[in-house]
């Protein structure tokens, strides 16, 4: 039996086996196939394309399943599995049963992908806190430290003090707010119609208008928002003094530096992207008390 920890973000969907893929499908039929079909229940869902779904509420989103069948077929070919998944901090107490409720309602399902029949039976799964899984896939655990998680919609908060979990929170605040605004500026300015899923791309390789590079300087105050933000979520409510801040999740990339030089002690996972997924995998398996 295999044991999956799988990371629904708003942005991408990650896994414990390195799996990613943008967090969204679309039913619309393609000319192209894309090799990313799944088809269940009679219906086709072009994996990786479309529009991101970003509804605060994840255990209410509904892209939840086909990505959940994704996550696993791409991650395994045995049949039976055990799973484990998260959700923000500030809605892991009253969505968890939710969701897992959703999940086991379809616990074995027959589905067609990349043009293949394939059966799945979820054995077993678990919700538990994003940011917190990020903790449990460190090899060396600090005594006192501060999770700081930067996902798509939201910035999760994770205090532990001897292993222990002893403070947790939210906030919605995450990198697709920041995508939204630097999308805006640049449609307004150069008369565009990008979309958020746009950006990431032209952060990483630039942007021409009419032939001309765009300086993307306009950014700095942006970025300069939203870590004023956090600080004054960590400064107010955190011991950022007293503890190492570890930064995780998709925001690390483009925040490290500029947070690097307001928390001394801050320091980046080098598997930032999929440490929630490896974590939710070490908390499967010793929760089912299954070797690594």
């Amino acid at each position: 039996m295999a044991t999956i920890g799988i990371d629904i973000g708003n942005y991408n969907l990650k896994t414990s086996s390195g799996f990613i893929m943008p967090a969204k499908y679309t039913t619309k039929e393609r000319l192209l196939d894309s090799g990313t079909a799944l088809t269940h229940n009679g219906t086709t869902y072009y994996m990786g394309e479309g529009t991101l779904e970003t509804k605060l509420n994840k255990a209410e989103k509904q892209n939840i399943l086909p990505l959940l069948y994704t996550a696993i077929l791409e991650s395994t070919d045995r049949p039976v599995v055990n799973i484990v998944v998260g959700l923000p901090i500030n809605q892991y107490k009253s969505n968890k049963d939710k969701l897992k409720a959703a999940i086991l309602q379809n616990k074995m399902i027959k589905v067609r992908y990349k043009g293949i029949d394939r059966t799945l039976i979820i054995e077993n799964v678990e919700v538990f806190p994003e940011g917190a899984g990020a903790y449990y896939s460190l090899e060396n655990k600090n005594k006192k430290c501060i999770i700081l998680d930067i996902g798509g919609r939201t910035t999760n908060f994770a205090v532990f003090e001897n292993n222990k979990l002893i403070k947790a929170d939210s906030k919605a605040l995450g990198m697709i707010n920041l995508y939204d605004s630097i999308r805006q500026h640049l449609n307004s300015n150069h008369t565009l119609s990008l979309n958020i899923e746009d950006i990431e791309s032209i952060l990483r390789d630039g942007l021409k208008v009419d032939g001309q590079q765009v300086d993307m300087n306009f950014i700095a105050p942006f970025i300069k928002d939203m870590v004023e933000n956090l600080m004054n979520e960590l400064n107010l409510n955190y011991p950022i003094r007293t503890h190492t801040s570890i930064l995780t999740g998709g925001g690390s990339f483009l925040l490290y530096g500029v947070l690097k030089k307001k928390i001394e002690s801050l320091v980046r996972i080098d598997n930032y992207l999929f440490a929630n997924a490896q974590g939710f995998r070490k908390v499967g398996l010793s929760l089912w008390k299954e070797e690594d």
